[in-house]
């Protein structure tokens, strides 16, 4: 396959996988491309705000309440780790039986980021930010079908970039179960 013949599938929304002896092709519903441009802006423009709250110290790197838990080195994700994440990553790394407030907290998510760090061998708290992230992305394609069935393809796109855009959607992009 040529590299113009790739750039036209991908602007048409198809693309293929060519493994040796094999060439899949996928084809993208509008209602993923739509919500895979929605929820990448919004990854951008949250990361930029919170890599700026950081280094202009307005977010605090340490933090008296974070109990047994290791703050974040990174501005990328020490952003992110505040409030209620710090329970979550606790549940990750200790489970429930580390402390009784912890009860308070679902057991999915955790458990999701834990066959998460599990798997590919990472701390808990990237753990918990993919599993929000990847998350916020199946509610936004879910948010656009839904839409779309009770309005038109216009209204779904309205509403999609509403929900990734509105001042409270950090909180799909925080370590919080939300999304």
């Amino acid at each position: 396959m040529n590299k113009e013949t790739s750039w036209n599938a991908l602007a048409k929304g198809r693309h293929m996988i060519q493994t040796p002896g094999k060439t899949f092709h996928i084809h993208l519903s509008p209602a993923w491309k739509w919500a895979g441009a929605v929820w990448l802006c919004s990854q951008v423009i949250l990361t930029l705000l919170g890599l700026t709250l950081w280094n202009s110290g307005l977010i605090p790197p340490t933090n008296e309440h974070y109990y047994s838990v290791q703050p974040a080195r990174s501005a990328l994700i020490g952003a992110w780790q505040r409030w209620d994440t710090l329970h979550y990553q606790r549940i990750v790394d200790g489970g429930y039986a580390s402390s009784e407030e912890l009860s308070a907290f679902f057991p999915l998510y955790p458990l999701l980021a834990k066959g998460l760090a599990a798997v590919f061998g990472m701390d808990s708290l990237p753990a918990l930010l993919i599993v929000s992230r990847l998350a916020f992305l199946v509610a936004l394609f879910a948010g656009y079908r839904i839409f779309e069935q009770d309005g038109n393809e216009t209204a779904a796109k309205i509403a999609t970039a509403s929900m990734a855009l509105l001042p409270t959607s950090f909180f799909f992009l925080a370590g919080y179960p939300q999304a």
